[in-house]
């Protein structure tokens, strides 16, 4: 029998109920354990896992004022990086108090995993925040192979890797059936607009049902949680929660943001788009996109004025909104935007398939407008590790910026080097979501799912490139 470590953000331990019912029936002998971000689901989990760790539920009294930072020199990341890959709350406390519950967390996370001794720390769905970067961290400081779920975004499809950072694995071998998919996508994605949601739910058919508490009993759990949990004092964390339980005051705000957000730019047709450009779209903020590869980016002004300080003087810089975070962006990022020189803001609603088709480069952070460039054979960057970055040139580092640029500018992409990387994709990839469990048309809480969830995660963790085998 292998020890398993599960590791439930947000709403994802709701998937592990029926997962470990799954792993069980088909006679998989996993012993579980489990760590949490918070106790929204923590009654529900001591129930059906003996060893939980909730991080939340034990920071505060683990929180010391004394830290020795010298017990971090095998640590393989930077404290402070990790830190910046939350979202709001923890980075709204003063720098010291950030240290101590980041240090806290590191403690408490790694004295459970030495404490379980798993052969195997799995994901349920790619990590959000600190505690999921910092479980990464400590396995690969100990020596303990894990798996998280990836998705290919266009593609729809998903893979495991050995790392939060989105690695491609190394194990996939091509196949005829990869080729031919890779060739029907391909001319499938030239010929017609594919977004990067969730298309094709077809085989997704049977629900798992959970029924969601009530308003009143969270609420009571809230209360019992202020009182427990002192590091969830902070007028954000309420915030969030007391307007994501009243959506009509949560989307007139949004609506309010967004009716003036959308009258800052300087054009609105793709008649007016420079002759030469580089295209930079931002990117959803606050989001794990960029929080957790490249935590340096959050503030995307960086990357801006690294782009248009980089590029070529008969070449403009243009940026758009996202069309989802025109509504939640404050007014200012926007405005400063317009006062910046060589940057050129396009309307929101401007289509970026098409802006890319026209751009002589495209840059992301680690957005899919740069993995679209490539499908459509145009030039690309990106600045943080993703599965495809090897195909476009891997990932650029600020200061090879302007010399990347310049031979971006001079390559041309042609149909069969798409055509391979895609067939590399699909040669690790299956149909299946490591997603929120709420929500994204109910596709993680089907039957589907959870069965191809599992055949995945046996493909993954029993291949030679992980260490489970040797355990």
């Amino acid at each position: 029998m292998k020890k398993v470590l599960l590791y439930g953000f947000g709403s994802s331990p709701i998937f592990i109920n029926p997962f470990i019912k799954e792993t069980k029936k088909r006679n998989i002998l996993f012993k579980y354990s489990l760590i949490l971000d918070n106790s929204h689901y923590l009654d529900m989990m001591s129930t059906v896992i003996n060893n939980v760790l909730c991080i939340k539920r034990e920071l505060p009294n683990n929180i010391s004022q004394d830290i020795d930072l010298n017990e971090l020199k095998n640590y393989p990341s930077n404290l402070f990086k990790d830190i910046e890959s939350e979202k709001r709350t923890l980075k709204n406390k003063n720098s010291e108090e950030q240290l101590k519950i980041a240090f806290a967390t590191y403690k408490l996370i790694k004295l459970f995993i030495l404490k379980i001794k798993p052969d195997y720390i799995l994901y349920i769905q790619h990590p959000e925040n600190m505690t999921g970067v910092m479980i990464s961290n400590i396995a690969l400081e100990l020596n303990i192979p894990i798996s998280v779920p990836i998705s290919t975004r266009n593609i729809d499809t998903s893979f495991f890797s050995n790392s939060y950072q989105e690695i491609l694995p190394k194990y996939g071998k091509i196949n005829d059936t990869d080729t031919l998919k890779a060739e029907n996508f391909f001319t499938s994605y030239r010929d017609k607009h594919i977004s990067s949601s969730i298309k094709n739910k077809d085989i997704f058919i049977t629900p798992i049902n959970f029924i969601q508490p009530s308003f009143y009993a969270r609420l009571k759990k809230y209360i019992l949680r202020y009182f427990v949990e002192t590091e969830n004092r902070e007028f954000s964390t309420f915030y969030i929660a007391f307007v994501n339980n009243l959506p009509f005051y949560r989307n007139f705000i949004w609506f309010m943001r967004k009716t003036i957000n959308k009258t800052m730019y300087n054009i609105d047709s793709f008649t007016k788009l420079p002759n030469k450009f580089i295209y930079y779209p931002l990117q959803y903020t606050p989001e794990s996109s960029i929080n957790i590869p490249a935590p340096y980016y959050i503030d995307q002004l960086r990357i801006i004025d690294s782009i248009r300080m980089s590029m070529p003087n008969d070449m403009m810089l243009i940026v758009k909104e996202h069309p989802d975070c025109i509504e939640v962006r404050p007014r200012y990022f926007v405005k400063n935007l317009l006062k910046k020189a060589g940057v050129v803001v396009a309307k929101y609603d401007m289509d970026s398939r098409e802006i890319i088709k026209q751009a002589d480069i495209t840059i992301s952070v680690s957005g899919t407008a740069s993995f679209e460039a490539f499908l459509l054979g145009k030039q690309s960057i990106i600045m943080s590790p993703t599965f495809f970055d090897s195909f476009i040139g891997g990932v650029c580092k600020s200061n090879d910026l302007k010399e990347t640029i310049v031979n971006k500018l001079n390559i041309k992409i042609n149909d069969e080097e798409i055509i391979n990387a895609l067939a590399r994709i699909y040669s690790v990839s299956s149909k299946f979501y490591g997603i929120t469990a709420i929500g994204n048309g109910g596709v993680m809480m089907t039957k589907e799912n959870v069965n191809n969830f599992i055949d995945a995660v046996l493909i993954h963790i029993n291949s030679k490139e992980n260490k489970y085998n040797e355990k």
